[in-house]
């Protein structure tokens, strides 16, 4: 009687679709589900060969110092050539306001550290290498010491009406020695200072050797 038992027992658990022990099933249903594989990390950006640039943009690039050598692929640093474009008054897109260098822009620069401005004009926009050598010696309203802030020599104003423009002469003491308030000058003024004196422009804008 007792082996029938076990034998109908046996049956109803096969009937049920279920061989494993109570705790085995258990403990499978509460198992924590396998880890996932970590994520694969986002592959470099392929390197730009030279090739794609124009002799003048691979002059830029090499006098700005911006070319490197990775694997025997010849690179270049696509920001600098964007800021080269930019010092051209070459605009990005739409909404790019960038400036041509022109006479009073490139005077209004720092000339001695705009590195950028310099590479620029000689590589990419030769076009405005007249403005820039003009604007070696030109310089834009303010107080000045001739001989040590701006050179001796004769100047005038950039090309264009002036008006309400006031300049000043001056001996290393302060006393006026010329002066004159110009309230309208269609073909600009003309101003010769000298080694010592001050020089003083309000409203002039921007001046460049005669």
């Amino acid at each position: 009687m007792r082996t029938l038992t076990v034998a109908l027992l046996a049956l109803a658990l096969a009937a049920c679709g279920s061989t494993e022990p109570a705790s085995s099933l258990e403990s499978a249903s509460t198992a924590p589900p396998p880890a996932s594989a970590p994520a694969e990390p986002d592959p470099e950006p392929a390197p730009t060969p030279t090739e794609t640039l124009t002799a003048r943009e691979k002059a830029f690039i090499r006098a700005m110092g911006g070319v490197t050598i990775r694997d025997d692929v010849i690179e270049y640093d696509s920001s600098a050539l964007i800021e080269g474009r930019q010092a051209c008054g070459e605009g990005i897109d739409e909404y790019d306001d960038s400036s041509p260098p022109t006479l009073d822009v490139i005077i209004e620069k720092d000339l001695a550290s705009d590195k950028t401005l310099r590479y620029a004009i000689k590589h990419l926009c030769p076009k405005y290498l007249t403005a820039w050598r003009q604007a070696q010696n030109g310089f834009s309203d303010g107080i000045y010491e001739v001989g040590k802030d701006i050179k001796p020599g004769t100047y005038r104003t950039t090309p264009g009406r002036i008006t309400d423009c006031y300049w000043e002469r001056s001996t290393p003491h302060g006393d006026i020695i010329d002066n004159a308030f110009v309230s309208n000058a269609p073909r600009g003024v003309i101003v010769t200072i000298r080694r010592g004196e001050g020089f003083k422009s309000d409203g002039c804008g921007n001046w460049m050797a005669a």
